[in-house]
């Protein structure tokens, strides 16, 4: 995928949402913004994997649990070819924006 918006939606409750992976000969840039809409606290994790799947991850962000209105920023995370960045929460209203700048590797 080139440069631009990777994901922007609401995060499905209970399961992992991930970006379409870096294609060959590629390297992505980053930033993801997390917000919990909710009225209730929402537990978060975000790591980088080659697949959905958290047994082959690398952990961006431990769980943490963001109240109303609270937010994760992560910025300038590197992915190379395959890599994605995958999202966890048990809340139902956690909003997620991630955009990355693409480039050759």
């Amino acid at each position: 995928m080139p440069s631009g918006v990777l994901y922007a939606d609401y995060l499905t409750p209970n399961a992992n949402t991930a970006t379409s992976p870096v294609a060959a000969n590629k390297l992505q840039t980053v930033d993801a913004h997390i917000v919990n809409m909710a009225s209730t606290p929402a537990t978060v994790k975000v790591f980088v994997g080659t697949n959905n799947s958290p047994g082959d991850n690398k952990t961006l962000v431990e769980p943490v649990i963001l109240n109303k209105g609270e937010k994760i920023r992560i910025g300038g995370a590197i992915l190379a070819a395959t890599e994605r960045i995958v999202m966890h929460t048990d809340g139902d209203m956690v909003a997620a924006r991630v955009t990355c700048f693409e480039e050759d590797a």
